[in-house]
């Protein structure tokens, strides 16, 4: 999914895990820090008990910066250290035979430091694993990273690793977001190659 604002992404994340954990699936979240505390308080405040969640072995919510170090080299996501470390951590929510439904935001960060090949890279090994074990992953982006990114090469690229692509909620708003440009600028902006789209463009 791309999404405009902290709010949209956590209410997203939130229903990923919800129904992860209602349904009895292990549920992974692989996000920032505020983010990860945004959706444990969601959780809470639909009924759910993360902690306990967590203690069970069937929610686990891990730090992307932190799991991206365990397997980067350079600006490179290594094969066989991704499959290692996130394989493993696969493993252990997997106990018992469930499926896993993650929610992950590696490849938005390393698109926001400019490593669109990395990202693109990190999305094809997350789809080999998909193939391994039973997971319904779910990533995110911010809608921001495609008006500074000037490469529709990159962006039909990881769009193309996904099953769906899930727009803002801008691209549908009645209000969208008004675009100001100061005297006689020009803008350029890339739109994801999504139906509602055309409405967002005009």
């Amino acid at each position: 999914m791309f999404y405009d604002d902290d709010p949209e992404v956590v209410a997203h994340a939130t229903s990923v895990v919800s129904e992860g954990l209602r349904a009895g699936d292990a549920a992974l979240v692989v996000a920032t820090r505020a983010h990860r505390d945004a959706v444990d308080s969601a959780l809470a405040q639909c009924g759910l008990d993360p902690q306990r969640a967590r203690l069970s072995g069937q929610y686990h919510s891990v730090d992307a910066d932190g799991m991206l170090s365990a397997f980067m080299i350079g600006a490179v996501p290594e094969r066989r250290r991704f499959l290692a470390v996130v394989g493993d951590l696969m493993a252990r929510a997997a106990t018992g035979g469930r499926a896993v439904r993650g929610f992950g935001a590696m490849a938005a960060l390393l698109w926001q430091h400019g490593n669109t090949a990395g990202a693109i890279e990190l999305e094809s090994l997350w789809n080999d694993l998909a193939q391994r074990r039973r997971l319904s992953l779910s990533c995110a982006c911010p809608v921001s990273l495609l008006t500074g990114a000037g490469d529709l090469m990159a962006t039909s690229q990881i769009c193309s690793r996904h099953s769906s692509v899930i727009p803002p909620h801008s691209y549908t708003s009645s209000s969208p977001r008004p675009v100001r440009l100061k005297g006689g600028a020009e803008r350029s902006q890339l739109f994801l190659p999504v139906p509602s789209a055309v409405r967002a463009v005009r």
